[in-house]
């Protein structure tokens, strides 16, 4: 089973968020929302189809997290969608997408805005530095507001803003944001109908001749055109000092990026990214809302890269454990010598007490491994400095003997269980950083198949040795078949299905006939092992 590997619309499909007329980026996005809800244990919704049908789909909520507020990063948001909701008027606001749809933009502006519809005064800040000071204090926040809908001294349109946010220049005159909220869209939807009046507008604030035909009246850019003419409209006929149409979308949304390189030279119109707002939030704002927002929105679809990043890492280890097994089997027999796959080529250890995990990494060419052996272990593993940590030490003592006695780790069985080791160091990309295995094992038993992640370490930090261990266990069962194919390859058989990932703590034994703190890891499913150096330094006693 070499290269196991699932890619990016096989993922999509496992999640129920393979969407077929999604490009890429709106993918990436819907998967993001999907491993959201999963995380957060809500229900998957679905959505009826053409045919009355209704499928799941993995970027909605069902029918009772919807209405329990699911689609919402905090009661306040929850509370000011609800008030909205009861007190829209003519207001278009879609209950459907707005409580279920987790893509939607309609939540997104609420679990963006809200805190700040209470608290107008707060958002100066943050408002002085997207209009390089030209607002520098906001007197009200409010949700799917327009002027005047359908009114001819306005566009003559219903057109609203996701957002209104009013406020003052320094010397005290009055201004405003105009606040269009995306994420998943694409600009694409089907036109308005332009209007005499829209031509007069934007004639006016472009400064030549538009006619219904233009450019900006055609998708992607209608839409924005419409709403940044409702800015000049309204900034017009009310009296205000200063106007802004602002577009907040996340960096990744391809549509909204593309559209926005015709606005570069208008000073009316700004293009925050969602990543910018984050950043300001965090800057100004102390409550944990911006977390769960930025967790929600920015993160989740970054999880999925990291994922595909993990299969696609373990896919090539895999594949140089392969290599090894198939092309240097036998090489350096006799030598204190393990050959550990990566990524990127195949690392040359050193198992010598003295020497421990002493070698290079990132050989590819493994006929001159095989060839020149006894040169290129002197050269890469007994020539440098040595470095004999006690983790150093314990790790190339257990796997010289496991190399030694058909891959078993005997120091760390338990009665009536086999260990086999597969590998070690093994990182994994992760978020934030990454992550890394000190061994990896099969553990057979009559109970079962599973595979065991098992931490060494030189100090007893129980708090941070759980979270490694636990961490790392989690991305092995998130990842189980590419796992499992790399054990297989490893050991050269085919494995039944894994159970559960184990785990296990090899740390410095005390002085007590059993482990004070081992009831307390195994209340968490982990199992300790304690060891004792010999006064040689060079072997190891495990209780």
């Amino acid at each position: 089973m070499v290269g196991v590997m699932t890619d990016f619309d096989t993922y999509a499909r496992e999640m129920r968020a393979f969407v077929r007329g999604d490009s890429r980026w709106q993918r990436r996005l819907r998967m993001g929302q999907a491993w959201w809800r999963q995380r957060h244990g809500h229900a998957m919704g679905a959505f009826q189809a053409p045919d009355g049908n209704r499928i799941p789909l993995g970027s909605m909520v069902d029918g009772q997290a919807a209405e329990n507020g699911a689609n919402f990063i905090s009661e306040q948001a929850f509370a000011a969608a609800q008030a909205s909701v009861a007190d829209k008027g003519d207001a278009l606001i879609d209950e459907g997408r707005l409580w279920g749809n987790l893509l939607s933009s309609q939540p997104l502006a609420f679990n963006c805005f809200a805190a700040f519809a209470q608290q107008p005064a707060s958002l100066g800040p943050i408002v002085a530095a997207v209009t390089d000071g030209g607002m520098v204090a906001v007197s009200r926040v409010c949700f799917e507001y327009s002027p005047g809908r359908g009114e001819a001294r306005y566009t003559g349109d219903w057109s609203a803003y996701d957002v209104y946010v009013e406020g003052s220049t320094a010397d005290g005159r009055p201004t405003f944001l105009g606040i269009e909220v995306k994420y998943h869209e694409d600009l694409h939807g089907k036109p308005a109908r332009i209007t005499s009046r829209h031509c007069e507008l934007a004639s006016e604030l472009l400064g030549r001749g538009v006619t219904a035909d233009d450019p900006c009246f055609r998708p992607p850019q209608e839409q924005l055109t419409r709403d940044r003419l409702l800015v000049h409209a309204h900034a017009r006929a009310d009296g205000f000092a200063r106007g802004w149409f602002v577009l907040l979308a996340p960096e990744s949304n391809e549509a909204c990026k593309a559209a926005i390189a015709a606005w570069q030279d208008d000073p009316g119109f700004i293009a925050l990214t969602l990543e910018d707002f984050t950043d300001l939030l965090d800057q100004h704002v102390a409550a944990e809302w911006p977390r769960a927002l930025r967790e929600r929105y920015l993160d989740a679809p970054r999880q999925i890269d990291a994922h595909l990043q993990r299969e696609h890492h373990l896919s090539e280890v895999t594949t140089w454990a392969a290599r090894i097994r198939d092309e240097l089997s036998g090489i350096g027999a006799g030598c204190p010598v393990y050959f550990r796959p990566s990524s990127n080529g195949v690392a040359m250890i050193s198992l010598d007490p003295q020497r421990p995990q002493l070698g290079e990494g990132g050989l590819r060419d493994l006929r001159r491994i095989a060839q020149a052996f006894p040169a290129l272990f002197e050269h890469y593993c007994m020539r440098g400095p040595a470095r004999p940590t006690p983790e150093k030490c314990l790790q190339s003592w257990l796997i010289a003997g496991a190399l030694a006695r058909g891959r078993r780790l005997l120091p760390l069985e338990e009665k009536g269980e086999e260990l086999l080791f597969i590998t070690d160091e093994l990182p994994l990309p992760a978020m934030p950083g990454g992550v890394v295995c000190d061994l990896l094992a099969v553990q057979r038993s009559t109970a079962g198949c599973s595979l065991m992640v098992i931490e060494l370490k030189s100090q007893r930090a129980m708090t941070r040795l759980v979270e490694q261990v636990t961490g790392y266990a989690a991305l092995v069962d998130e990842h189980l078949p590419a796992f499992a194919g790399l054990a297989e390859t490893v050991l050269g058989e085919k494995l039944p299905d894994l159970d559960h990932t184990l785990r296990t703590i090899v740390w410095p034994a005390t002085t007590h006939a059993t482990d004070p703190r081992a009831a307390e890891l195994a209340a968490l499913g982990i199992r300790c092992i304690g060891y004792t150096t010999a006064d040689d330094g060079r072997s190891f006693q495990l209780t």
